[in-house]
This record gives C-alpha cells, structure tokens and sequence, in this order.
C-alpha cells in the first residue's frame, strides 16, 4: 500500500471516529450536529483529494522510472554530448526496425542481436515486444542477465499490483470520499423548510 494510500485510510478512519463522538454528543441539536460533521466530512474530503492525486502520480513515476530503466538508454560516464547522441540515434532506427517485426522475426532479430552483442538492437526488439505483450520474447531478453530478470519482475511486478482486483478495491475504498450524512442532510434542508415561500404551498391550502 503506498503511503498517500495509507495516509487517506488513516484520515478517513480519524473522521470517521470524530463524525461518532459528535453522533454521540447530547448536549448539540440535530442541527449542530449537522452543520459539525460537515465541517469534519469537508475537511477530510479536500485532504483525501489531494492524496488521490498524488497517488496518481506516485504511481505513474513508480511505472516510468521500472519502464525507463528496463527499456530506456544509459550511457558510459565518459560518453560526451555526440557519443550520447550518437547512441540515442542508433536506438532510435533500432526501434523503428523491431517496430515492422512479428514475433517470430522479432525472436530471430533478438537472438542475431544477442549473437554479435548488438544490446541497443536487443533492447529495442524487448521494448517492442514488451508493448506487443510477447511474453517469449521478453523471456529470452532477459535470461540471459540476471540485471535484466531483476528488472523485468519489478516491472511486472508493479504492473500486475496495478491490475489486482483487491488492491483496486482497496484503493477506490481508501480514496473515495465520505458521503452527506443524514444530520447533514436535515441541517441543509432545515432552512428551506422554514423559509415562507417553501411553506407557501401549505399555508394556501390552510387558508382555503
């Protein structure tokens, strides 16, 4: 659980028990008590908001730093400005390569690729069949280093927490907002119930 996750479950648990005690509490009428939990409901609210999105971006950092470090390009310390942009050149029409390959050529590509110690065309076939969702092509990408299996069970591993449905759950669960109680509901009508025109309907009829 990320820790925007367990700081909006923490917040809700706290409002939650406050919203109890003013419940509880015999000396404020209905009306104060609707008007205090929506102070407490509206507070946490905002903070669980702002927790969601930085959940989301957690969460999309955590994926591009996994994906950038599995497919993205590195370079040596003693790489000048032209080697690296050398580098990123040749990655870049290595990928538009992979990018024409089925599976089968991609797995032929691959292994030409691992043969002569081409990493950059090598990476490039792994990108692509990552994206296509190769799974036996990405299975000889990273067996031969155990760098590159480390990496690649980060990556999937995160990928496939994203996807579980109980983590999902739990997620929507801790990040959803604290819906109008019944006390808040009778504190906002209250006022349009005692207002003359709203009570006109009745009186007319009282009248005739």
């Amino acid at each position: 659980m990320s820790v925007p996750t367990e700081r909006a479950v923490q917040l809700r648990t706290a409002a939650e028990e406050k919203i109890r005690v003013v419940r509880g509490d015999k000396d404020l009428t209905e009306h104060a008590k609707g008007r205090r939990i929506t102070e407490i409901r509206t507070q946490v609210n905002s903070e669980i908001s702002k927790l969601r999105g930085s959940h989301a971006k957690e969460t999309n950092s955590r994926y591009e730093s996994l994906h950038r470090r599995m497919f993205g390009l590195s370079y040596p310390a003693s790489a000048t400005e032209s080697d690296k942009q050398a580098i990123r050149l040749s990655y870049r029409d290595a990928l538009f390569r992979a990018d024409s390959l089925d599976k089968k050529g991609a797995l032929r590509m691959l292994g030409r690729a691992q043969m002569i110690g081409d990493a950059l065309l090598a990476k490039a076939v792994a990108a692509v069949a990552y994206e296509q969702g190769w799974g036996d092509v990405i299975e000889s990408y990273v067996s031969t280093s155990e760098d590159l299996s480390q990496q690649f069970q980060e990556l999937q591993g995160f990928v496939n927490n994203q996807g579980n449905t109980q983590a999902q759950f739990r997620e929507r669960m801790a990040f959803s907002e604290i819906p109008e109680s019944q006390e808040e509901y009778k504190a906002r009508i209250a006022p349009l119930q005692e207002h003359p025109v709203a009570r006109g309907g009745v009186l007319g009829a009282q009248r005739g």
